[in-house]
């Protein structure tokens, strides 16, 4: 099973599937390292029913968030969902690469996020 989760700072969109079906799609606070520490995103983690019922079976996680402008500030994802999912392999990465594959698959593009932040990006179809 792969857990696919889009976060805001206010929202995070949460897709499960396995063997490419939808198991599950649910809303949670947003995950923004600038906003909650490694102890806050594992608290909201253990309060989703969802996550709970799901987390062993879950092998591999993509999180595309705001605020990951460091590896220490990624860490802080990864290090909280590693608490949790003790099987996955866990992939954080900046919103605004979720916009960027969504959106240009392997081709080139400009791609953009007006959120609660304002993101551009030129993706050349593989960064």
């Amino acid at each position: 099973m792969i857990a696919v989760v889009y976060s805001g700072s206010h929202y995070a969109h949460w897709r499960l599937a396995d063997r490419g079906k939808t198991v599950a799609s649910f809303r949670t606070s947003g995950i923004n390292p600038y906003f909650n520490d490694e102890k806050q995103i594992t608290t909201l983690l253990n309060k989703n029913i969802n996550l709970i019922h799901h987390a062993e079976q879950i092998k591999r996680i993509y999180f595309f968030g705001p605020g990951l402008a460091s590896n220490e500030l990624k860490d802080i994802i990864r290090n909280a969902f590693l608490t949790f999912f003790k099987f996955a392999k866990i992939t954080v990465a900046h919103d605004i690469d979720a916009v960027a594959i969504a959106s240009c698959k392997n081709t080139e593009g400009i791609v953009c996020i007006c959120g609660s932040g304002t993101n551009a990006a030129w993706y050349d179809g593989k960064k």
